[in-house]
């Protein structure tokens, strides 16, 4: 998705990488709603985040499409949500280059916010 942003005459493909993202959203929540055993590899879409902002930081989006950033942030919040704020921090906190970049920052507002949720709007069960 970052590099079709880059390329506007690629609109098609920006169409077809957000309903790519769109479909693993799904497919996150019918697993972890569903108890599958699924193992996603959190920290390349950390990464993949991590290049999206800084290849399109936020301040660039004012006056812009804003469907690509949305997708990318609804992305990771359902990471942290329904994967769990713990297991998203501890593999954040083994990716150094993250820690003091804007994807960094936005994870961390993301995992505090889902840590001070009250339980009973916390995280999947299984999660816990």
């Amino acid at each position: 998705m970052t590099d079709s942003l880059n390329l506007p005459h690629f609109a098609r493909i920006m169409e077809l990488a957000m309903k790519c993202q769109w479909k693993a959203l799904k497919q996150l929540s019918t697993f972890v709603d569903e108890n599958v055993p699924y193992e996603y590899d959190i920290a390349a879409i950390l990464t993949e985040f991590h290049i999206f902002l800084r290849t399109h930081p936020f301040e660039t989006w004012r006056d812009r499409d804003m469907v690509p950033l949305k997708t990318m942030k609804t992305v990771v919040h359902n990471l942290v949500s329904k994967l769990g704020h713990a297991k998203v921090a501890g593999v954040l906190q083994g990716m150094p280059a993250l820690m003091d970049s804007e994807a960094g920052g936005y994870l961390r507002k993301l995992i505090d916010r889902e840590m001070t949720r009250p339980a009973e709007e916390g995280p999947h069960p299984s999660t816990a």
